[in-house]
């Protein structure tokens, strides 16, 4: 996927010298495209209820 301008990681690399189509590193033999990232959403942490929503303690203490 190609990054637009207006991105911030773009910004960033072209103030540090990187062109479109070069890699990355010294060499310029790193990564030429960004790298795919997607959220996983299967994931709720340690001791977590299956029960997405589950209310924790008395829902009518004061």
């Amino acid at each position: 996927a190609k990054l637009g301008s207006s991105n911030v990681g773009f910004r960033m690399l072209r103030a540090a010298g990187w062109r479109e189509g070069e890699g990355l590193g010294k060499e310029k033999q790193g990564a030429k495209e960004p790298l795919r990232v997607w959220k996983k959403g299967d994931r709720r942490g340690l001791g977590t209820e299956s029960d997405v929503g589950h209310v924790v303690g008395d829902p009518d203490a004061e």
